[in-house]
Parts: structure tokens; C-alpha cells; sequence
């Protein structure tokens, strides 16, 4: 499962899957984060200080089925 922003963390998930024949599930916020990087930076940090779970448009039915669950996700570049 994996969330992508700019499409790296996607073109990894990608490589693992081709390699491993596993599924792959995108994560999908139900507000999507703007294309401006500042802006992001700014509301992951705010969501970091508020500890907040963003909504998810999508599901894994399935979730109970699968014995390793690998999460992929960008690394924001900032200091708090």
C-alpha cells in the first residue's frame, strides 16, 4: 500500500511489485494535497502538530487476507 505525492514513492512501489508479483494498493486522500510544494510542506506540518489522520477515499476489503502489509510514503524535506 502506498501513497505517492509527486510519483517517486509510485515508481518504487512499481519496481517492488514487478519484482515480488505482490499486489499494490494506492492510497487516496479524500481532499487532495495541492501540486505547490511549499503548500504541502505547510499542511503536513500542520497535520503532523495536530496529529491528524487524513480520510482515505478508497479501502482494502480484503485487509485481514494479507500476511506482510509494506506502507510506502513520501518523505517530507522540512524542520518543525
Amino acid at each position: 500500500m502506498y501513497f505517492s505525492w509527486f510519483g517517486s514513492t509510485q515508481n518504487i512501489v512499481k519496481e517492488i511489485q514487478k519484482q515480488t508479483n505482490s499486489d499494490i494498493f494506492e492510497i487516496i486522500p479524500e481532499v487532495a494535497y495541492s501540486d505547490d510544494y511549499d503548500t504541502v510542506v505547510d499542511d503536513v506540518k500542520k497535520e503532523q502538530q495536530e496529529k491528524a489522520r487524513p480520510k482515505i477515499k478508497n479501502k482494502i476489503k480484503n485487509i485481514d487476507e494479507y500476511e506482510t502489509i509494506y506502507v510506502g510514503y513520501p518523505k517530507m524535506e522540512y524542520s518543525l
